[in-house]
């Protein structure tokens, strides 16, 4: 692996100080090895870190102590909500506290605002940002047909496009790339395994039959005698060698090997490897002094009809094809032959004119030629995307909304019962199923009631972004989430209150007289327990 030109300065490995070095790097430093949109991306991370440093900085002194002196008699966590209040002037304490934190809020967002402009304009205007060239290369998809075409594109944005690139659809050349790939994964492993299989059988045999010092040093001053050309290595891994190679298939002892030997002196051979002579240069027959051929590793690909073949040799084998199929289709593409895909990069002679190009309308019909983006490095490219027509993106943003309407729907049910459980001690009251809930401690119960939903619709919302993501829309994540987390929320109160009215319904003397802030946990103390958590 090459070096990292400028690496991350390195942090100290203890518990607690490692903060101070990590709040202390430079904000020029981050601009200048991250991308704009990660900076912003870590600064707004900072500011809601900020946001709610100061919201608990502000509203816990003040709240706390107003809400648990309320003196309606709640206990555990609910003594410091808003419903342990009785006396309605206290409540002023809250507006005002609210009004504050508001406040706060909105300068905080108008003071990004002027900050990401600022900011923006500098950054683009950088010296190290203006001279790359993706300031100045516009990526534009969704192009129609008849201008796929780099005289056409010249014509529509005259001679202030310098270089113009219109990509090719390469699917069979990344089917054989990941093929390969994958072939090679496979022969790394097997030659592992045959390796360690070499290597556990010789330890075995030489534990067995220890070798003495004096047969040693003769098998090494013996001359190496045997000569095989190179064209026999190729024979070899197609099955195809003569006898004297093929006899290293079975397990060789060292007194045959000499013996071979000295049968023909005066033709001196030096082992391509670097090895002992004495080893046989056919690929992969080290292994076979120790191992039996029927040891090697072997599969049954589907190609070759399902029959058994040896993975090292067919594996090499497949490898001189498959390289020699790239090459040969690499040529083809750097020829100019191949299907044009609907985008293009176009190359502006400026930054000026790379962001005019960004912000024109380039074509009279809608969502031609659209999306549009600039500064765009090659790892953050989704080079499958580039195909996608206009239509096949409205029929999949389409396709999308239903996927996460319908995943709406079926998230409730979890909600709904998430929901249920943190009532569960209201629910114990309702049916006798639940009736053994009445026997277990209150420790147990706040347990249920408190924490267990809070870690439930957590774990529920950290799939969220998961299955959002491998649908791969580019605005969908962040509105399912944001969806799902109202329907998470609101569900759990619908069935707080269909729990209380259908008790009523039921047994209405029974429920009348429960004091509902103490049997059934308020929603903010749920909030409580879950940021707790």
């Amino acid at each position: 692996m090459p070096a990292v030109s400028n690496p991350s300065p390195e942090l100290p490995n203890g518990w607690f100080n490692w903060i101070k070095p990590f709040f202390a790097i430079d904000n020029e430093y981050i601009l200048n090895n991250c991308s704009l949109d990660g900076y912003l991306f870590l600064r707004f991370l900072r500011i809601l870190a900020i946001i709610c440093l100061v919201g608990v900085c502000l509203a816990w002194p003040v709240l706390l102590a107003v809400n648990g002196t309320g003196g309606s008699g709640l206990r555990e966590l609910n003594m410091f909500t808003i419903g342990n209040v009785k006396s309605k002037g206290k409540y002023f304490a809250h507006a005002f506290v609210a009004w504050v934190f508001f406040g706060f809020v909105l300068y905080m967002i108008c003071r990004e605002c002027i900050y990401y402009i600022n900011l923006r304009q500098a950054y683009l205007l950088s010296p190290n940002y203006s001279k790359r060239l993706s300031s100045r290369t516009v990526l534009f998809t969704s192009i129609p047909e008849p201008y796929l075409e780099e005289a056409k594109l010249r014509k529509i944005f005259g001679d202030s496009a310098k270089n113009i690139w219109i990509p090719k659809n390469t699917n069979v050349l990344r089917g054989m790339v990941e093929d390969r790939e994958d072939l090679a994964a496979r022969l790394e492993q097997a030659e592992i395994q045959l390796i360690k299989k070499a290597n556990r059988a010789r330890s075995n045999q030489l534990k067995q039959r220890p070798a003495t010092p004096d047969s040693d040093s003769s098998a090494s001053k013996r001359p190496s005698t045997v000569s095989r050309r190179e064209s026999a290595q190729d024979d070899a891994e197609q099955g195809k060698a003569d006898p004297d190679i093929q006899c290293s298939e079975h397990q060789v002892s060292p007194s045959e090997s000499t013996t071979t030997e000295e049968k023909d002196p005066e033709i001196e051979y030096t082992h391509p490897y670097g090895l002992h002579p004495s080893l046989p240069d056919v690929r992969g027959s080290v292994a076979a002094l120790w191992i039996p051929a029927s040891d090697r590793p072997y599969h049954r690909p589907l190609i070759n009809f399902g029959r058994r073949v040896d993975t090292i040799r067919w594996s090499r084998a497949r490898m001189k094809v498959l390289n020699r199929d790239i090459w040969k289709i690499r040529k083809k593409y750097r020829n100019g032959d191949g299907v044009p895909l609907n985008s293009a990069f176009i190359e502006f002679d400026s930054q000026a004119s790379a962001q005019a190009a960004f912000q024109i309308l380039a074509h009279h019909q809608p969502m031609n030629m659209s999306p549009r983006y600039i500064g765009l490095r090659p790892e953050d490219i989704v080079w499958s995307a580039l195909r996608i027509k206009w239509w096949e993106g409205i029929m999949r943003r389409f396709a999308m909304m239903a996927f996460i309407a319908v995943a709406v729907l079926f998230w409730s049910i979890p909600s709904a019962i998430v929901g249920m459980v943190s009532n569960i001690e209201s629910l114990s009251n309702l049916t006798i199923l639940l009736s053994w809930v009445r026997l277990l401690p209150s420790v147990i119960k706040g347990l249920l009631q408190g924490l267990l939903p809070a870690f439930a619709l957590s774990w529920l919302m950290a799939i969220v972004p998961g299955i959002l993501r491998g649908k791969k829309s580019a605005h969908a994540p962040f509105q399912g989430s944001l969806l799902l987390i109202l329907i998470n929320h609101s569900m759990r109160e619908s069935c707080r209150g269909s729990i209380q009215r259908l008790g009523r319904a039921v047994c209405p003397k029974r429920i009348l007289h429960l004091p509902t802030g103490a049997s059934i946990p308020g929603n903010d103390t749920y909030i409580s327990s879950r940021s707790c958590f």
